[in-house]
């Protein structure tokens, strides 16, 4: 819906963001990159395969993200919460409790369980994760 907005705002009449992120993470890190596949893996019903099928939604880089002026000339709505503020999603499920409810859950995909307790019990890599979506 952004690019729409973006590239053909007279086919958008506005916008509502009622998540806690506007724009999903890019790609570039690579311990970003796995905890995203990983978290959308725990997130969905859709096994090995959600990466195939969400991770294309990262790509996407909206031009206000390189240009401090760029516009999309249409109405938005962003909904905020009163616990998570206007933290990301990804921030508030890469800090240490939320990792290590995870890492304790009885997951039946063991490379989710692996990872979240490899993860729980690395907190430098746990902060730069947490790091990378908190900017």
């Amino acid at each position: 819906m952004m690019y729409l907005a973006e590239h053909h705002p007279d086919r958008v009449a506005g916008l509502a963001f009622m998540d806690m992120h506007l724009v999903m993470p890019g790609l570039e890190n690579q311990e970003v990159k796995e905890h995203l596949e990983i978290t959308s893996r725990a997130a969905t019903d859709l096994g090995s395969d959600v990466w195939a099928i969400l991770g294309s939604r990262h790509i996407y880089r909206p031009g206000f993200l390189s240009d401090g002026a760029a516009r999309f000339g249409i109405p938005a709505l962003w909904i905020t919460s009163e616990i998570f503020g206007t933290r990301s999603i990804y921030e508030v499920q890469a800090g240490e409790s939320s990792v290590q409810r995870r890492a304790e859950f009885a997951w039946k995909d063991k490379e989710l369980k692996a990872y979240y307790q490899q993860l729980a019990a690395d907190p430098e890599k746990r902060q730069r994760i947490h790091d990378h979506f908190a900017r």
